[in-house]
């Protein structure tokens, strides 16, 4: 055996490949799960597809800023990155109620 065990050996192409292949496998997960969503969360049509539709609102809205950022300072973009993640996650782990319907915190709260 000459070099080192790589169980995976991915170049460049391979490493983008698996990258998309998870992306777009969570994110056409979704659609199917739609159904379900409602019926467990008792939402009406046009409060699932906000629900549906707001992911790609919210990268639509984002993709300009943070491209332009990215193009200026690469290195601290990829060093704060983790952070902002780490802050978005504790921020929904931190909030459970926040979107129950009849929740004092939440937006969606019924008359």
């Amino acid at each position: 055996m000459t070099g080192p065990f790589r169980p995976l050996p991915l170049d460049r192409n391979g490493l983008l490949f698996v990258l998309l292949f998870c992306n777009t496998f969570g994110i056409g997960a979704f659609g199917p799960l739609l159904p379900e969503i409602g019926r467990a969360q008792a939402l009406p049509d046009w409060q699932l597809g906000l629900v549906a539709s707001a992911f790609g609102f919210a990268r639509m809205v984002a993709a300009m800023p943070v491209g332009a950022l990215v193009a200026r300072r690469l290195g601290a973009t990829l060093m704060a990155a983790p952070l902002v993640l780490a802050v978005g996650l504790h921020g929904s782990r931190s909030a459970p109620h926040a979107w129950e319907p009849g929740s004092p915190r939440g937006c969606c709260h019924s008359a």
